[in-house]
C-alpha cells in the first residue's frame, strides 16, 4: 500500500513540455512556467501538511492511551494501547521527513525542482521581458504621437510635449522594462524570477 508521503508526491504528474510549445507567446509561456512553479510550491506544502497530520493522529492517540490509563478498565487500556502503537512508528518517520523537508524548503528546494524542470526559464523571463519592452516602446511611440497632435499647434516645444504627463508616464515605463531587462540578463534566476515574473504578467 503506498505510503502517504508516495500518494502525496504522485499528486502532480509530471509537466508537458510547456516551454517549447509552438501556439504559446512569450507571455503565455511564461504564465505556463509561473503556474508549474506554484504547483510544485504548492505540492511542498501538501507534503508537509500531510506528514504533520500523521504525527498528530499520533499524538492524539498517545493522549487517548494515557487517559485510558487513568481508569481502571484494562480492555480499554489495551485497546488505547494498540492504537497508539498501531500509529507510533509510522510518526517517527513521518517527523524525519517532515524536518527534513521543511529544511529543504527553506534552502529553496521549490526552485531547485523548477529549475531542473525547466533549465529555460530565464530564457522564458527574458524572452517575455522583450516582448513586454517592445509593446511599451510601441504604446510610448502612439502616446508621443498623439501628444504631438495634441500639443504641436499651441507652440509647445518637443521637450515640453515629451513632458506631457501620459507620455511622461509611457516612457518611464519603457525605461523601467528596460532596467528589469538588465537585471534579468545579470542575476540569478530566481531572484529575477521572484522580482518580475508577475509583474510581466499583469
Amino acid at each position: 500500500m503506498p505510503s502517504v508521503l508516495e500518494k502525496v508526491r504522485a499528486a502532480i504528474s509530471p509537466p508537458k513540455d510547456i516551454v517549447s510549445a509552438d501556439n504559446l507567446d512569450p507571455i503565455q509561456r511564461l504564465a505556463a512556467l509561473e503556474k508549474r512553479r506554484r504547483e510544485i510550491e504548492a505540492q511542498t506544502n501538501r507534503l508537509l501538511e500531510a506528514l504533520k497530520s500523521v504525527f498528530e493522529r499520533e499524538r492524539e492517540a498517545y493522549r487517548a492511551f494515557n487517559a485510558a490509563c487513568a481508569s481502571d478498565d484494562m480492555h480499554a487500556i489495551e485497546s488505547a494501547l494498540a492504537d497508539w502503537l498501531a500509529v507510533a512508528p509510522g510518526c517517527e518517520h513521518a517527523r524525519r521527513e517532515f524536518n527534513s523537508t521543511t529544511a529543504l524548503k527553506t534552502y529553496g528546494s521549490t526552485w531547485t525542482t523548477f529549475k531542473a524542470e525547466f533549465p529555460t526559464a530565464k530564457k522564458v523571463l527574458l524572452s517575455a521581458c522583450q516582448f513586454r519592452l517592445e509593446e511599451a516602446k510601441e504604446n510610448a511611440r502612439a502616446v508621443l504621437e498623439e501628444a504631438t497632435a495634441r500639443l504641436k499647434h499651441l507652440n509647445f516645444s518637443h521637450d515640453q510635449i515629451a513632458d506631457d504627463p501620459i507620455a511622461r508616464r509611457a516612457a518611464g515605463r519603457v525605461r523601467n522594462l528596460e532596467g528589469i531587462l538588465a537585471r534579468i540578463q545579470t542575476e540569478a534566476v530566481d531572484v529575477v524570477w521572484k522580482s518580475f515574473a508577475r509583474d510581466l504578467l499583469a
